[in-house]
């Protein structure tokens, strides 16, 4: 399990223990740091990627349009790149609905990802 946002992962990682998925590993790192992710695919070897990390909120996204677009494209785009190297048996990309003509910044970044993973 990784993410960039320690308080959330925290968070997953104390409900997966009550419910005894003890194995898993909290992982802290920026999808925008292709080195640091390349790191962690070697140590880990995942099969399965599920790549749900976005910015998400509509408004906010319109104000910080640099951010959406480096996190929500260049980070999956990361993603997908370094899963390929890795030879990741699946990569599954959690979108929106706000894909599907978007009007909003968040929705034409999202758009561009699906486009990019279906590649």
């Amino acid at each position: 399990m990784l993410g960039h946002g320690e308080n959330s992962i925290y968070e997953i990682q104390q409900c997966l223990n009550e419910m005894h998925f003890l194995n898993t590993i909290p992982v802290i790192a920026d999808i925008q740091d292709e080195k640091r992710m390349q790191e962690v695919f070697l140590k880990f070897k995942p099969e399965i990627v599920y790549h749900a990390a976005a910015h998400k909120h509509v408004p906010l996204m319109e104000g910080n349009v640099k951010e959406a677009i480096k996190n929500n494209i260049i980070g999956t785009k990361n993603m997908v790149n370094i899963s390929a190297e890795a030879n990741v048996e699946r990569f599954i990309m959690i979108s929106t609905d706000k894909t599907v003509a978007p009007t909003s910044v968040m929705g034409a970044t999202k758009k561009s990802c699906r486009v990019d993973c279906s590649k």
